[in-house]
């Protein structure tokens, strides 16, 4: 194998015109060209099991808004805690993470990961009793999570994302549902810091 490899290098010199390599570059030489051909044959033998498989790489967005059912006695920051417990435990299973919002009596939830676990995760999530009136505000690919270390993570609108929401053109008596999906995303990741910041505060 050794002299196989050495060949290939003499022969890709030749071609290059730069003549033949000395022993000391050879070893390089060989280990690259050795990588590279690894890489082409596991290339050629994948086809297109490979791109199916890269394919599931893509990360996966959809950003749903539906109005709170809230119980008698039953605070929002409780109903909050509960589906973000419930959507942990769940997530963590399929590899999907997101982030959950509550705003004017209004759920704001993005769900991140593979396509079919999300859509998955969504139809198990819209026949919830505690929301109704679900809508679907966009759906987007990518190939990086937002959240990737939340299997769900949660936001109650207080005096202190205040300044937060209203950064992000979110304001009081404002519909939700006529939110942008990149002001959705970027006031969830922006409350995220701010959760994330005080954590390390406490800590």
């Amino acid at each position: 194998p050794r002299i196989q490899t050495r060949s290939s290098v003499d022969r890709v010199c030749t071609k290059l015109k730069i003549g033949a390599l000395p022993p000391s570059r050879r070893p390089y030489w060989n280990a690259s060209l050795g990588s590279l051909f690894r890489i082409c044959e596991i290339m050629y033998l994948w086809g297109r099991r490979g791109l199916r498989w890269m394919a599931r790489l893509n990360i996966h967005k959809l950003i749903y808004v539906s109005r709170c059912n809230l119980q008698p006695g039953v605070s929002s920051l409780q109903v909050l805690r509960s589906i973000v417990t419930s959507s942990t435990r769940n997530n963590v299973r399929v590899a999907v993470t997101g982030f959950l919002m509550m705003h004017e009596g209004h759920f704001i939830q993005i769900l991140e990961g593979p396509l079919d676990p999300v859509r998955k995760t969504f139809r198990r999530i819209e026949p919830d009793l505690r929301h109704a009136d679900v809508s679907i505000l966009d759906e987007l690919d990518g190939s990086l999570r937002d959240f990737p270390e939340w299997s769900m993570a949660g936001a109650l609108k207080t005096v202190d994302h205040e300044e937060i929401f209203l950064s992000h053109g979110v304001g009081r008596g404002q519909n939700p549902r006529n939110l942008k999906a990149a002001q959705v995303l970027a006031l969830a990741k922006d409350l995220h810091g701010f959760t994330a910041a005080r954590r390390e505060l406490v800590s």
